[in-house]
């Protein structure tokens, strides 16, 4: 999983090899934790509330059209946890002043 490319775009979501590892092995929790790590690797410039709202409305649209259960099970579990994020941001950039 750590190896698979970042592609979490909605577009590209459909045949993108992350996507089929979680159909083929997503049922291992392992498995479901390594595509977590890989989609919360990364940077951004900005609000960080902005760029967590931007990545859970990609995952809110790839969720809308997946009917794998593992991949949902995992998309489920990222927009969670992205909805932690952006509260937490917000919090943060309130404290700051932004």
């Amino acid at each position: 999983m750590g190896m698979a490319p970042k592609d979490f775009d909605p577009t590209t979501w459909p045949a993108s090899l992350i996507r089929e590892l979680l159909c083929r092995f997503g049922d291992n929790n392992v498995v479901q934790s390594a595509a977590h790590a890989n989609f919360f690797t990364g940077g951004w410039s900005g609000p960080a509330s902005v760029h967590y709202t931007t990545e859970k409305d990609a995952l809110v649209q790839m969720r809308a059209s997946e009917t794998n259960p593992n991949a949902v099970r995992w998309l489920n579990e990222a927009i969670k946890a992205t909805g932690v994020n952006i509260e937490r941001a917000r919090i943060e950039e309130e404290a700051r002043g932004y």
